[in-house]
């Protein structure tokens, strides 16, 4: 059922990087770990073969004045995630560089990876997006540092999105986001492929003269800019058609939900107060991990949550993912009604008996309800994952998916 689904974002994802950390005895953070976790050499294979590495050239500046964040910083490198994968931000550059499909990519993939991107950028200008990444990784000394979400460079000013590349083709959309969570959706989300697949296809293109939430940031809204500006779809060759899809979508689906109405921002979750041994307060900065593996993060939900009768920070998980488990039911069902659709279109088209129309009407659908799906998973690592992101608007898509896998049936039954 699940396999076709699986070679579609196989197709259509910058994939998520499966890079393993094998350690041992390394739950707790020691200075061992941050040296080896901090050496860099800032060139391309290098970090990647010297083990667990993360680099320092603007971190080491703050390590000391903000000791508490750095420090939880890169103990995000040594957590795994449920996937079995470390997604730590401490981690990136290792989970590039062992990641042949990223690397494929070339030095675009550095445009949400780095605020070393903004030097690149202002050097080669739009060529930067045309480059072989070890042409410039080399250049390269902080993959992710303070500077990547404050865009200040003073860490004390507060967050805010820092990256040249989101902060200009999406600045009228950032104008109506809370700058932490900006910060965080400068790299999480729907449209990070625009520069890569439009600047190099249109000569003389700027970053300035994009604008793919010119009509909205749902689901409706950017498919259709993104069909006005040319953006590849991929390719379902089964079926001899394109599909489209928007890789992560994270900020877009969490504008106008119902946490964000509230007040929350994604740092109000992932990075939430801790308190040290002086009994003093810091956010920590291990912003990779999941809530539900934060205990201090399930108490900040349980302040709204525990007028709802959730009575503790374990009923609070199970809250949670009780949900998870029903988006992620409502998504098997989906991915069930397309690969069964699929198989019917395909036997249909061989059997030579239904009209060309019904089946481009048929395959249209299919492709319309496939996108829907894709854009409330946003990538998840586990079925309904992100529920808590939007999950009014996640099942609506899940909805309007199921509607679309029904008319297409009913087209061809006819």
């Amino acid at each position: 059922m699940k396999q076709s689904m699986k070679r579609r974002k196989r197709a259509v994802a910058v994939a998520t990087v499966a890079f393993l950390v094998f350690l041992t005895g390394c739950a707790t953070f020691s200075v061992d770990t941050a040296e080896r976790v901090a050496d860099t050499t800032g060139q391309a294979g290098e970090a990647a073969s010297s083990g667990l590495s993360a680099s320092l050239r603007y971190n080491a500046e703050f390590k000391d004045v903000y000791p508490n964040e750095y420090r939880s910083f890169i103990e995000g490198a040594l957590l795994m995630e449920e996937d079995g994968t470390a997604h730590s931000h401490a981690n990136l550059r290792n989970r590039v560089e062992q990641d042949p499909q990223l690397l494929e990519v070339g030095a675009p993939c550095l445009s949400c990876k780095t605020a070393e991107f903004n030097e690149l950028y202002a050097t080669y200008g739009r060529e930067v997006f045309t480059l072989p990444y070890a042409q410039v990784t080399g250049e390269v000394g902080d993959y992710f540092s303070c500077l990547t979400c404050h865009a200040s460079g003073i860490p004390a000013e507060g967050a805010d999105a820092s990256l040249v590349t989101y902060t200009t083709y999406a600045s009228e959309f950032l104008t109506t986001v809370d700058p932490q969570t900006a910060a965080c959706g400068q790299c999480h989300n729907a449209t990070c492929d625009y520069p890569r697949k439009l600047l190099p296809l249109q000569e003389n293109a700027r970053l300035e003269d994009f604008n793919p939430y010119r009509y909205g940031s749902d689901a409706d809204a950017l498919r259709r800019a993104v069909r006005e500006d040319g953006m590849t779809m991929y390719p379902d060759e089964e079926l001899g058609i394109t599909v489209d899809y928007l890789g992560h979508p994270d900020i877009e689906l969490f504008q106008g939900s119902q946490h964000q109405e509230q007040g929350l921002t994604c740092v109000s979750c992932h990075m939430p107060y801790e308190t040290n041994e002086q009994g003093e307060q810091y956010r920590t900065h291990n912003a990779s991990g999941s809530p539900l593996n934060n205990e201090q993060a399930m108490r900040y939900c349980l302040s709204c949550h525990a007028s709802l009768g959730v009575g503790s920070t374990n009923e609070m998980r199970q809250f949670v993912r009780a949900r998870q488990s029903a988006l992620g039911a409502q998504e098997a069902e989906v991915l069930d009604g397309l690969d069964r659709l699929k198989a019917r279109i395909v036997e249909a088209e061989a059997g030579g008996a239904t009209d060309p129309a019904t089946l481009r009407q048929a395959k249209e659908y299919y492709a319309d309800a496939s996108y829907y799906y894709s854009f409330q998973h946003a990538g998840a690592d586990i079925p309904g994952g992100k529920v808590a992101h939007a999950s009014a608007r996640m099942y609506r898509y899940l909805e309007q998916s199921l509607s679309l896998i029904k008319e297409a049936n009913a087209l061809l039954q006819a």
